[in-house]
């Protein structure tokens, strides 16, 4: 099967929940003899910078094809903040300019998505995949990594969610978000989260754990207040330590310490030395950052006030949710001073890895879903 993937960034050191498992995907894929393909930009930040090569390289397996791309607006995001409540009024060609304000408007997808059986559109908000819904119609499977937003609602974007050929949802909150506002009932489905690149490693005392650890971006929308308040808050030696690029720097000196970007064998190890692993964003669709966690056996600490955070947190029984920044501080000084709470949540949250299906097993629906779609799309001229 020739499988595409249109992504806004690709490749294994963009930090962001929807780019690694878009990547994990399509690697997995091209391991069991997939033709893949990544459509993608230069760009290694959201405003689009052009930092990587245009052209063709290979990642993985993965032929990845990169296009440089329109600058986005520097005052989209005031726009987009602005227009929120009233996103499912808004008329469909002012929606359509936002999204293309967005970006990140790229060359190639028409050409791209010619030559594939199946076009993977991840994740919803970008003007790639709207882009790569109206080019490729029902051979698109759309990953639309949403939350409760109101955006969700914006009209321009009715083909992403209604006019694919499969929506693949990473839980039953992003499904029931997403049908929320849209009529989805006739576009194939499947509920599956990425495979997991995690595993758990022998981690060090208990009482030498010292680290609350937060993976992602450093910015107000996931978090970074929060993430500055708690770590003020903690009692010596605990201390906050954010490993993801630095995309608003703190806005006061404070005890957290802001790493960037870091290996996956440096995030390992720092999952080694974590109390917990902590997630206080308002915008998740699903946290592989928390999910990798607890296959790590690290337990999580959310916010309350983001269904798929509470979600995974109960169910895994290996979290705790947090209602305010006091709750966030308690649950932490609770996981280092407890051993027994500690072991507990440790060993339930390795219990939920296990439980979980393998990365086999998910690929092997992923690729029995991808097939299913692409059967019963429209033929087309191949090239």
């Amino acid at each position: 099967m020739r499988v595409l993937f249109v992504t806004p960034r690709w490749g294994p050191d963009i930090a962001g929940g929807a780019e690694r498992a878009a990547r994990a995907w399509g690697v997995a894929l091209a391991r069991r003899g997939h033709t893949v393909r990544a459509l993608t930009t230069t760009a290694t930040t959201l405003d689009w910078s052009p930092v990587l090569d245009a052209g063709e390289t290979t990642d993985d397996g993965v032929i990845v094809e990169r296009h440089h791309a329109t600058a986005r607006d520097g005052d989209i995001d005031r726009a987009l903040r602005a227009v929120g409540p009233l996103a499912a009024h808004l008329e469909r060609t002012a929606a359509r300019r936002l999204i293309e304000r967005q970006g990140p408007v790229i060359d190639g997808i028409e050409d791209a998505a010619q030559n594939a059986d199946v076009v993977i559109a991840y994740p919803y908000l970008y003007w790639t995949s709207l882009r790569a819904t109206e080019v490729a119609g029902r051979r698109t499977v759309v990953h639309p990594a949403a939350h409760p937003e109101p955006l969700v609602a914006l009209s321009a974007l009715e083909p992403v969610f209604t006019a694919p050929g499969g929506l693949v949802y990473q839980t039953a909150s992003e499904r029931r978000t997403v049908e929320a506002h849209w009529p989805t009932a006739q576009v194939r489905s499947l509920e599956l989260a990425p495979p997991l690149v995690a595993s758990a490693r022998e981690r060090v005392p208990w009482d030498a754990r010292t680290i609350v650890l937060a993976v992602g971006r450093f910015e107000h929308d996931k978090g970074s207040e929060a993430l500055i308040a708690l770590a003020e808050a903690l009692p010596d030696p605990l201390r906050v330590v954010v490993a993801g690029p630095v995309v608003e720097p703190p806005r006061r000196p404070s005890p957290l310490q802001t790493l960037g970007v870091v290996s996956d064998t440096r995030l390992g190890q720092l999952r080694a030395e974590a109390i917990a692993t902590v997630i206080l964003s308002r915008y998740e669709s699903y946290s592989l950052a928390a999910a990798e966690s607890l296959a790590a056996g690290v337990p999580i600490v959310v916010n309350g006030s983001n269904d798929v955070l509470v979600e995974l947190a109960t169910t895994s029984g290996a979290g705790i949710v947090a209602a305010d920044g006091i709750d966030v501080a308690a649950a932490i000084v609770a996981l280092a001073t407890d051993r027994e709470l500690a072991s507990r949540l440790e060993t339930a949250a390795l219990a939920w890895a296990q439980q979980r299906p393998g990365a086999d097993e998910a690929v092997e629906r992923y690729e029995a879903f991808l097939t299913e779609v692409a059967a019963h799309a429209p033929t087309r001229r191949r090239s």
